[in-house]
């Protein structure tokens, strides 16, 4: 869906990576994983994906409605990646005995994304302890149990905690302290992957406070300045109006409005670990993915000003704290309490090792056309509240390839001496590999083969036309397929 403000997409990364092994991706469902796995399939890359089933979707229903949304959006048909059902915070990440063999044959890299945002909790055994650290031992006991020595974490540029200045790629540990449980986490999970730099090859990826989409402004997490944004968008409208119309939001602010503050969307930081997974030079190091240009609360304040017709913010410089002097800045205040720390901070993050190897990639530079389209599409998700419909999807079995093979005497004949890979694109779409059994049955396993041979890019919709027409052929019931044609 278009927005008339919505610049064009960028052309998709460059197929870099030349591999027949799958690279396994937890937290494929949350914010960045979205933007990730989408980069990543459109690069050619093979993705088996670590889902937990939600309340109301099963891990496959999740992986789906994600997809089907890409689909929408880029106006193409998109590979699946193989979908384990399990979750890092178990052990050996909740995975089956045969899930883990699965693992073990063909996955040889990890990009460990999962990760929970949550700023206050002390109890260890809790959130975001329970993910960020725990979860971070399992996936590193899953790596080693698995014979993966390919490791790529999604940390944060904030594991330096309350450091002022200059941070650079190659700095952890320099006796920080932490704004809250959330940076203090990743730090520690940061730590154990680093530990492990002797086993494993090693690639961190640092983002700073991430935004939505710069093109659509799509989010699925309300967090920084998504936060702020949604404050504003319920609170401002329903501020009495003065003799000009303008909204009345008195506020005091303890800042000077110009400090620089480090933000990045969200398909930047997709594109960028994407590009650099994809070239193994850039594999173990450490990369910022910040912003070229910082953004200011004063240009934020400024374009919400003009969005919302409001008025009455007063800038009162590096002062510790306010006092709220109205009912508006206290509501404020106290809903956007766990950001405050962060309204004086002075840091700026070295990116170095970014612009030596992604030099044509910048951050899109965040400006009022982009704020408008954050808040046009948080009001369309009722600000996370919007529950969309589980996806559809036309039943693919193992049963029903074989069968599509079986129809074509050319096909049966490619499987006779070497694997065939069928990639089906599109709702309901998979990996897999077709073989030849010693009886001579065809034989149809998920996951594409790892030897190189022959793959098939089929979209979905073809392979339910033919077994539509095989099906008549032989006065079979079309096993109601006939609604995805």
């Amino acid at each position: 869906m278009n927005h008339p403000l919505v610049p064009k997409r960028e052309s998709p990364i460059q197929n870099f990576r030349d591999s027949t092994e799958y690279v396994l991706l937890t937290g494929a469902t949350g914010l960045v994983g979205q933007f990730l796995l989408k980069e990543l399939l459109m690069a050619g890359v093979r993705v088996a994906v670590l889902v937990r089933p939600s309340r109301r979707l099963s891990p496959q229903s999740r992986i789906e409605l994600i997809l089907q949304r890409w689909e929408r959006d880029l106006g193409r048909l998109l590979p699946r990646p193989v979908i384990l059902p399990g979750e890092v915070t178990s052990q050996r990440v909740g995975l089956g005995d045969s899930q883990f063999s699965w693992v073990a044959q063909n996955c040889s890299a990890i990009i460990h994304n999962a990760a929970v945002v949550s700023f206050e909790e002390e109890d260890l055994s809790r959130e975001p302890w329970a993910t960020n650290v725990k979860g971070t031992e399992y996936v590193l006991s899953l790596a080693s149990d698995a014979g993966i020595r390919e490791m790529h974490y999604v940390s944060t540029a904030f594991v330096c905690g309350d450091r002022q200045g200059v941070i650079t790629e190659d700095e952890l540990d320099c006796g920080q302290s932490f704004r809250n449980a959330y940076e203090e986490s990743k730090f520690r999970a940061e730590s154990l992957i680093r530990a492990q730099a002797d086993k494993l090859d090693v690639t961190i990826y640092r983002p700073s406070v991430i935004a939505g989409d710069s093109v659509t402004g799509f989010t699925s997490s309300y967090h920084g300045l998504m936060l702020y944004l949604r404050l504003l968008d319920l609170l401002v409208p329903q501020q009495p109006r003065n003799a000009m119309g303008q909204h009345e939001t008195p506020i005091e602010l303890p800042m000077r409005g110009d400090e620089p503050h480090d933000l990045v969307t969200v398909d930047f930081v997709g594109r960028a670990i994407a590009t650099l997974f994809c070239n193994p030079l850039a594999h173990g190091r450490t990369f910022h993915l910040c912003a070229d240009q910082p953004t200011t609360f004063r240009d934020v304040i400024d374009w919400c000003c003009e969005i919302y017709n409001s008025g009455g913010v007063v800038y009162r410089g590096d002062c510790e704290d306010v006092t709220p002097t109205s009912e508006f800045s206290r509501l404020f205040f106290d809903q956007s309490r766990v950001y405050q720390s962060y309204n004086r901070c002075q840091t700026r993050f070295e990116m170095e090792n970014l612009k030596r190897f992604c030099p044509g990639l910048h951050s899109p530079e965040i400006d009022e056309a982009m704020v408008r389209r954050f808040i046009h599409f948080g009001r369309r998700d009722r600000w996370g509240k919007a529950r969309p419909k589980a996806p559809t999807c036309p039943p693919v079995s193992s049963d029903r390839i074989g069968a599509w093979i079986s129809s074509h005497s050319g096909l049966r004949r490619k499987i006779a001496h070497h694997p065939l890979g069928i990639r089906l694109l599109g709702p309901g779409g998979g990996d897999y590999s077709a073989t030849r059994g010693s009886s001579g049955e065809i034989q149809v396993t998920l996951g594409l083969p790892r030897e190189h041979g022959e793959l098939i890019d089929l979209p979905v919709a073809q392979l339910i036309e033919s077994a539509l027409h095989f099906d008549g052929l032989n006065n079979q019931t079309p096993d109601n397929l006939r609604q995805f044609a």
